[in-house]
């Protein structure tokens, strides 16, 4: 008989009710894994989240901020956690009865200090669980941008196989924490500049230029209900005009904050790409989205 595995799961809610009774019961029907619930209600109590989660899911462990964001948020659920993986999982979520326990298994292997399994996307409005895929990971360009493998593709099994990809999907990620608080930069996991946007391809790229591999686990399923995609389905300018104005701020100024922090770590290959590519990114947003531009320009003077 296996040993269980041990598992913190950490959430961030923010007006995150109507997913909460499928979310948590998902989690509470988890098989072959032990696991803690830490919840942190970003809405300091101005929300119900947290009534319905201490009504209907009382082995939960709720605390309550101001909204301080996704990565600080996550560091101090980390700074809670009392087992040696964590998961770090959005609340818009529903997962396989074993996925935790597929996933952990992906720790055996001592080098792997992070993990994702194969994402696809839920319909919520028609609570349909769909075959297209979502994320099975995060992958690295040669301009150093990332994408989310597989993602608006049909599920037809291509990607059932064991693999390492550069890092986790911060929608739904397992983490070793042992590994995580080895590669804290001032006291940080994940880089508390990021409010929420690209900060799971800082830690990613934190782990991955410090030695740690990333594993892909295909049997470990979960379905979430994606209102950002990083890849559809168009062109450039499509996908543009999609996005909101906090999302284009938070996108362009992190990109900026992605190449400033692992610059040092880029071949000279991917340093001319990735300068092109900010460059161009720089141009495009001076001359079709000054707003924009003019925000993150005063941002990055902060």
């Amino acid at each position: 008989m296996k040993k269980k595995k041990s598992v913190s799961v950490g959430i961030i809610l923010y007006n995150s009710k109507r997913y909460l009774p499928y979310m948590l019961e998902s989690l509470r029907s988890q098989k072959d894994v032990e696991i803690e619930i830490v919840v942190l209600d970003n809405t300091n109590g101005e929300s119900d989240d947290v009534g319905f989660v201490q009504k209907e899911f009382p082995e939960v462990k709720i605390f309550q901020k101001e909204n301080t964001g996704f990565s600080k948020g996550h560091n101090f659920l980390i700074s809670q956690a009392k087992y040696p993986l964590y998961a770090c999982l959005n609340p818009d979520m529903i997962f396989d009865e074993y996925f935790l326990d597929h996933l952990s298994e992906a720790f055996s292997l001592q080098n792997v200090a992070s993990a994702s399994g194969k994402l696809l996307r839920w319909d919520f409005n028609n609570q349909e669980k769909t075959d297209i895929i979502d994320s099975c990971g995060l992958l690295k360009t040669s301009s150093f941008r990332f994408f989310d493998m597989g993602q608006s593709e049909q599920d037809s099994g291509q990607y059932d196989q064991e693999v390492f990809i550069f890092g986790p999907s911060g929608a739904a990620a397992l983490y070793r924490i042992s590994a995580l608080e080895k590669i804290k930069q001032n006291g940080e996991i994940f880089d508390e500049s990021f409010f929420m946007y690209k900060e799971d391809c800082d830690l990613a790229a934190k782990l991955h230029y410090a030695g740690y591999d990333s594993a892909f686990v295909s049997s470990a399923q979960a379905w979430h209900d994606r209102t950002v995609s990083s890849d559809e389905v168009g062109s450039f300018l499509v996908r543009q005009k999609k996005k909101g104005f906090l999302v284009k701020v938070w996108s362009f100024l992190h990109q900026k904050y992605l190449v400033k922090n692992h610059w040092k770590h880029l071949s000279l290959f991917e340093k001319i790409n990735t300068a092109s590519s900010l460059f161009a990114e720089h141009i495009y947003y001076l001359l079709f989205d000054r707003a924009v531009f003019f925000e993150v320009m005063k941002r990055g003077r902060n």
